[in-house]
C-alpha cells in the first residue's frame, strides 16, 4: 500500500492544503487558522478553484460558485470558535411585489414549511435566502462540494414545490 502526505504552508495567511494519498485517491482538506474573513475568502477561491468549482466571481470578503445558482459563500472566520461559511443566494423580485404583504407572506410561508435555511427580504425588496455551513479550522473538498450540491438541489427542489408563486413573484 503506498501512503504519503504532503503539508504546504502559505505564510502569513496560516493556510494549508492538506493532501493525503491512499490507494490511488485523494483528499484535499483546507485548513485555515486565524480570523481574516478577507484572506479567507481568497484562499477559499483559490481552494474551489483549484478543484475545479465553477467560480463566477470573486471581491472582498466572498466568493460566488455557479452551479444552477449564483451562491455567494462568505467566510466568517474565528480563532476561539466555530468557524462558517455563511451562503446567500439573491432572487430578483417583480417590482410591483417589492414589499408587499403577499410576497411577504410567501416568505413566511417558506420559513414555515422549509427547514434547509431561511428566507427573507432585502433592503432592496429582493429576496434571499441564506444558510451556514460549520466547521472548525478545517473541511474537505468532499464536504464542501456536496454542501453547494445540496444547497443548489433544496432550493431546485423548493423552487419546484412552489412554481406558481415564484414565477409570480420573482423575475
Amino acid at each position: 500500500m503506498r501512503r504519503f502526505s504532503c503539508l504546504l504552508v502559505l505564510v502569513p495567511s496560516l493556510v494549508a492544503l492538506i493532501a493525503s494519498v491512499s490507494f490511488g485517491a485523494v483528499t484535499c482538506e483546507w485548513l485555515y487558522t486565524g480570523d481574516d474573513n478577507e484572506d479567507a475568502a481568497v484562499q477559499l477561491g483559490y481552494f474551489l478553484q483549484d478543484h475545479g468549482a465553477n467560480i463566477y466571481s470573486q471581491g472582498q470578503g466572498y466568493v460566488v460558485v455557479r452551479e444552477t445558482f449564483k451562491i455567494i459563500l462568505s467566510p466568517k472566520m474565528s480563532e476561539d470558535g466555530l468557524d462558517r461559511i455563511v451562503v446567500h443566494v439573491l432572487f430578483g423580485v417583480k417590482g410591483i411585489y417589492k414589499g408587499s404583504h403577499s410576497f411577504l407572506r410567501f416568505i413566511n410561508d417558506l420559513n414555515s414549511s422549509y427547514n434547509a435555511g431561511a428566507f427573507y427580504m432585502n433592503d432592496d425588496g429582493d429576496m434571499v435566502f441564506t444558510t451556514q455551513f460549520t466547521f472548525l479550522n478545517h473541511f474537505t473538498w468532499d464536504e464542501i462540494s456536496a454542501f453547494i450540491r445540496w444547497v443548489d438541489k433544496a432550493l431546485q427542489a423548493i423552487i419546484s414545490a412552489n412554481k406558481y408563486e415564484f414565477s409570480k413573484y420573482l423575475e
